[in-house]
């Protein structure tokens, strides 16, 4: 069997689950930042994992979710496979073909193929088990990978921090150098469903249609001056987020559709950003946390206050069941709703008393109570749903 079999994505296997999630204290989340804040309804969980959990490196710069389930990490020590129990580790040393261990970005396509952007080594492609390895921009670090999307044609698309686009289509990878000077504060590359693309720069944002790219020329759209732009992101629903001059503003093709208004992180940078599963925005922070917006423009804060483990956030990534992910300077963080359904004798338990609580293999909780002054277990609740 060929060692790469081991990093293949298979289909049947299960979501991320996690045991001992009630022992998590509860948090409530809130925003001490003037704006729009507002206090949480219901509080969240926190669970953070670090070095001594297996990390093979503290900062984790990227995190996505893959189809099949599992979380993969970009760590500077190498490429990090999670199942919710256990941390795999990818690297120059024990994978071949993967030619740097110092991951930035991660890209999942929508074959289920694996972008993998190293500092210095270019860019590697992981499909049916074996990789294959792209140089796109310069050798070293001003060619790292800063952005991936695909179009809606199935191209894959990718912009290096030298400012070289690439685009990988039918098994051929085609690049045009954009003569941007390096370094860029933002450089950036977004699919709208409506079709074009997005390309971000600090001093604003082009688009494109795919069919007219065709190195060493390409026929752009759309300019749109800036001033100073930190970050785009392509809407699940069509439009594209613009954070620029200060301001939080949704585009669709031809007008403003949203407008959440001044940043509320003052002088800290924007380091990532996504949508939650209703299409809300979700901001990482490299000093100020996490804010996290609803459908009416209001934020909660997430910050060490409120249970992360670093201000500092690198990347976002929102899982299949609503979890967020944040990758941080030391280590990985998830963040869970953590409403609270009681459950006592009414509910069937045999007393309001409860004293160790654990869940089985089966999913299913059980809980241990004082019955006539002896223990006793009872099944209350079924398959938890985690």
């Amino acid at each position: 069997m060929e060692y790469f079999e081991q990093l293949n994505m298979p289909n049947s296997q299960r979501a991320l689950r996690f045991a001992g999630l009630l022992l998590c204290g509860l948090v409530s989340v809130f925003s001490t930042a003037a704006g729009r804040a507002e206090q949480a309804d219901t509080p969240f969980i926190v669970d953070t994992w670090s070095t001594e959990e297996g990390l093979p490196q503290s900062s984790v710069i990227s995190v996505i979710q893959t189809r099949d389930g599992y979380l993969w990490l970009g760590t500077l020590n190498g490429l990090v496979r999670f199942d919710g129990n256990r941390f795999t580790v990818f690297d120059e040393n024990n994978t071949p073909g993967l030619n740097s261990g110092r991951i930035v970005c991660l890209f999942e396509d929508s074959h289920g193929d694996l972008w993998i952007g190293t500092e210095t080594a270019g860019v590697a492609l992981l499909k049916d088990g074996k990789i294959k390895n792209f140089d796109i921009g310069r050798a070293g670090h001003e060619g790292r990978l800063t952005s991936a999307c695909e179009d809606s044609s199935g191209a894959v698309w990718l912009y290096t921090a030298d400012a070289h686009l690439g685009r990988y289509q039918n098994g051929k990878m085609d690049v045009l150098g954009l003569n941007y000077n390096p370094p860029a504060n933002c450089r950036m590359i977004v699919a709208e469903k409506s079709g074009p693309l997005w390309i971000g720069e600090d001093w604003g944002m082009f688009s494109m249609r795919p069919s007219n790219f065709h190195p060493p020329t390409v026929l752009l759209d759309q300019l749109v001056q800036v001033g100073k732009l930190d970050f785009i992101l392509a809407g699940q629903r069509g439009g594209t987020w613009r954070l620029g001059n200060g301001r939080i503003q949704k585009w669709g093709p031809t007008q403003l559709e949203k407008d959440l208004g001044p940043y509320p992180w003052t002088n800290a940078t924007v380091s990532s950003a996504c949508e939650d599963k209703d299409g809300n925005l979700i901001v990482g922070t490299l000093g100020a946390g996490v804010f996290w917006y609803d459908a009416n423009g209001k934020y909660r804060q997430v910050s060490t206050g409120q249970g992360l483990s670093h201000k500092a956030v690198l990347s976002l990534c929102q899982d299949r069941e609503g979890n967020l992910w944040f990758g941080a300077h030391d280590g990985l963080n998830q963040l869970r709703d953590g409403q609270v359904t009681s459950y006592s004798s009414a509910e069937g338990l045999s007393t309001d008393v409860v004293l160790p609580i654990f869940e089985d293999r089966e999913g299913s909780l059980w809980m241990g109570t004082v019955r006539e002054n002896l223990p006793h277990m009872k099944e209350i609740m079924g398959k938890t749903g985690i």
